[in-house]
């Protein structure tokens, strides 16, 4: 029969290749097929007629071959639940056949850093990476962006075509982000490990990975961050206003709402820095992560305090940059 003599070790072959290629990131691989219905239409009938029991189906037994060639030859062992990698194997009516590679979904945390202004976090969604496609952007193009050049890396580097970024947070376009760089989550399909010594660098953003412990499933999001803010207030600065004080005092639990879900987060320190003009001033605040900032100085939207109210004028945020991310163990 053609399937056998042909087909069957040029599926082998294949499958072997694939799993040389990726060395040893595959401990355990899946192997499922789709059989044309010329090799199984008459297999109910038969198995009726001759009152066959308890043997494998065709499609059973030519998976199970499948299985046991390719893990007795490279010493892996066969996972239905969670393979690191599963091959889907369709054949057609002529024995052609073309096999689909599936990676295990894998968690990586990974930091960003702006280190020019201009630069979004996140892409519009009509702008994708293409590893066919590679441009040298500048910072003042629409396409420059923490998510576009983190889709680049694991597009070039890893071949990966599909990733989901969780974000723990945004900043502005022009907002500067320092020192440790902002934690983000990603979750990839693919075999090997993202090289956790790397640096990527491209038009002032650098990128890194972390080896990601799942004891930190729930606390990667929850960190204080070091913000430094440009204030502008509606008139001048009172000169018997005593400004360090009344900043100093800015600190405590800010309360405010995100889809109509109530929030408390807290200030732990916050300190005035200089200041710039009659009219602007700049502070340095220690806070939990998750305050949305120009509300928290304007208070145009319900945030319980807000510096406008705190001292008793209008203020604006003109921008505002995280100096650094203090992230506990």
């Amino acid at each position: 029969m053609d399937f056998f003599l042909n087909t069957f070790p040029s599926i082998i072959s294949k499958v072997a290749n694939e799993i040389t290629n990726f060395g040893n990131y595959i401990k355990t691989i899946d192997i499922g097929t789709k059989l044309p219905y010329k090799i199984i239409e008459n297999e109910d009938y038969i198995r009726s007629l001759f009152h066959i029991k308890g043997k494998l189906s065709i499609k059973g037994q030519i998976n199970c071959d499948i299985r046991d060639t390719i893990s007795s030859n490279f010493g892996i062992d066969i996972n239905h639940s969670e393979p690191d990698c599963k091959f889907e194997i369709t054949i057609d009516k002529n024995f052609q056949f073309s096999i689909a590679t599936i990676f295990k979904e894998q968690l990586f945390l990974g930091r960003y850093k702006k280190l020019k202004r201009g630069i979004s976090q996140r892409s519009p969604t009509n702008i994708k990476y293409s590893k066919n496609e590679q441009t040298n952007v500048e910072c003042n193009s629409c396409e420059d962006s923490v998510e576009l050049f983190i889709r680049e890396i694991l597009g070039s580097d890893y071949d990966v075509e599909k990733t989901k970024i969780i974000w723990t947070g945004s900043e502005d376009k022009n907002s500067l982000v320092m020192g440790n760089g902002r934690p983000f989550l990603i979750k990839v399909k693919m075999c090997q490990n993202v090289d956790t010594n790397k640096i990527y660098q491209k038009n002032g953003m650098e990128i890194s990975f972390e080896d990601f412990q799942s004891d930190l499933t729930n606390k990667w999001k929850t960190y204080r961050q070091v913000v430094d803010l440009l204030v502008l207030i509606e008139g001048v600065i009172d000169d018997n206003i005593d400004l360090n004080q009344f900043i100093a005092k800015f600190v405590g639990e800010v309360r405010f709402k995100t889809n109509n879900r109530p929030i408390t987060k807290r200030i732990y320190d916050s300190r005035l820095m200089g200041v710039k003009s009659c009219n602007q001033f700049e502070i340095r605040l220690v806070l939990d992560n998750g305050i949305p900032i120009k509300q928290l100085v304007g208070g145009q939207t319900p945030i319980q305090p807000s510096l406008t109210h705190h001292l008793n004028v209008t203020c604006e945020c003109i921008y505002f940059d995280i100096v650094d991310v203090l992230q506990s163990n």
